[in-house]
């Protein structure tokens, strides 16, 4: 789902005026949701994380497109073999005895440390953080860690005009969103905000959840927009921006196509979480069929959504932080992708432990 940033902004910048956000931090525009299936319901959070991953840093920069593409695309299975072929170079041992080392075509749970392995299988820089909020100083740490992420670059760029004028209430910046997880579930981190009594809480995307008025609103806003940040980065691969989308959403449906054309393509330690069960069933909506009819796409909805109901389902308070003890975050610091032997040399899955 797109154009979720640009409708989290103006319900923030609403709420700025109403006296409810003092400040708030958002990652790059081009950031999208995308929600679990039915088929996949209570396994798949880990796996649509990583397409939300996928999808953004195909969007915040091109070059790392042929990382993700090649030699199978992002996707739900396709993750999967990602895997499973790490593991058979190699790659965190520990981790497939786990799983008993078979993955491909099961519903097995997948956390942080699965993903590690296969960004850096593939030569993407990422890095594993973890937080226990049982030692001293409780949830700041990690709260810290998240401003200082989202923040810190931004304020050191402000101009002198921009301290003047207090600057702007909401930041959009041009960071990657991040997957947070704990026992259980993970989700999208894509900023926090400053509340008006001065608690921070964090924003995210949940794959389990994406309420219809926040949905038909942002698709709204996405049919409105022909200057979407998806158009500038799918040029540069060839692409029109719906293929560009579909092809890392959909790998599956992208190769049927492709077939049926007859086409050619032209001080660390280690640490594990794992998901566990979700509830709630969703359906992906997917929002960029380019053969779809154009009045068919006209969602019904106000204009004047309240601000409150469309950051409610985004809003992760700190009260709800702290019902678990320890949290795993996975970042993406987008630098220059990583050649085979600084690969081979991150095959141990190790993190960095917040104290």
């Amino acid at each position: 789902m797109k154009a979720l940033i640009p409708l989290i902004r103006k319900a923030l910048l609403r709420l700025h005026a109403k006296g409810q956000v003092q400040k708030a931090y958002l990652c790059f525009p081009g950031a999208v949701h995308v929600s679990q299936e039915l088929w996949d319901a209570g396994w798949g959070c880990g796996y649509r994380n990583f397409m939300m991953a996928c999808s953004s840093m195909v969007e915040r920069d091109p070059i790392y497109f042929p990382l993700l593409d090649d030699p199978i695309p992002p996707g739900v299975r396709n993750l999967q073999s990602w895997i499973e072929q790490a593991w058979h170079e190699g790659f965190d041992l520990e981790g497939a005895e786990q799983l008993r080392n078979k993955l491909a075509g099961t519903s097995k749970w997948i956390g942080t440390a699965e993903l590690y392995v296969a960004f850096t299988y593939r030569g993407i820089p990422s890095q594993l953080v973890d937080f226990d909020l049982t030692r001293h100083g409780g949830i700041e740490p990690l709260l810290n860690w998240v401003v200082e992420y989202f923040a810190a670059e931004s304020d050191k760029q402000s101009t002198v005009n921009d301290a003047l004028r207090g600057a702007t209430p909401v930041v959009v910046t041009d960071k990657m969103p991040f997957i947070l997880q704990h026992q259980g579930h993970s989700r999208t981190i894509i900023g926090f905000e400053r509340r008006k009594d001065g608690t921070i809480s964090l924003l995210m995307f949940d794959p389990t959840f994406l309420p219809k008025h926040v949905r038909d609103a942002a698709l709204s806003i996405h049919s409105g927009d022909s200057s979407s940040p998806v158009s500038l980065s799918s040029e540069r691969h060839n692409l029109s921006p719906s293929k560009l989308f579909n092809k890392v959403m959909h790998p599956y449906k992208s190769e049927r196509k492709r077939k049926a054309s007859d086409t050619s393509p032209t001080a660390h330690s280690t640490k594990r979480v794992r998901n566990g069960d979700i509830d709630n069933d969703v359906i992906v909506i997917d929002s960029d069929d380019e053969n779809a009819p154009g009045p068919s796409r006209k969602p019904s909805f106000t204009p004047e959504l309240d601000p409150i109901a469309v950051i409610k389902p985004f809003r992760l308070p700190p009260d709800k932080l702290k019902r678990n003890d320890k949290y795993q975050i996975l970042y993406f610091p987008m630098t220059d992708s990583w050649d085979r032997s600084a690969r081979l040399a991150r095959r141990i899955v190790t993190s960095v432990k917040m104290v």
